[in-house]
């Protein structure tokens, strides 16, 4: 495949169309600078942790505080209020 098929490929399929457009396939503005929702739930709590291998207590303890944290921003994010 050349080049030029390549890119009308992928703006035929991706950036054309109203579903996807490259607001959603870029990740330019977005503060979490990442289009996996895995990939930044797995930063947030990189930087919640803050060591390469904390003991499985601490760790359980960080997925325990984190989990309540996400709760509540659903139930405050549900009820119309801002997520800090």
């Amino acid at each position: 495949m050349s080049t030029m098929a390549g890119r009308s490929d992928v703006q035929r399929h991706w950036l054309d169309k109203r579903t996807v457009g490259p607001q959603r396939l870029s990740v330019r503005d977005n503060r979490s600078r990442t289009n996996n929702v895995l990939e930044s739930y797995h930063s947030a709590l990189c930087r919640r942790i803050k060591v390469a291998h904390p003991n499985l207590f601490s760790f359980l303890g960080h997925i325990q505080r984190a989990t309540v944290d996400y709760m509540t921003d659903v139930a405050r994010a549900n009820n119309g209020l801002s997520i800090i």
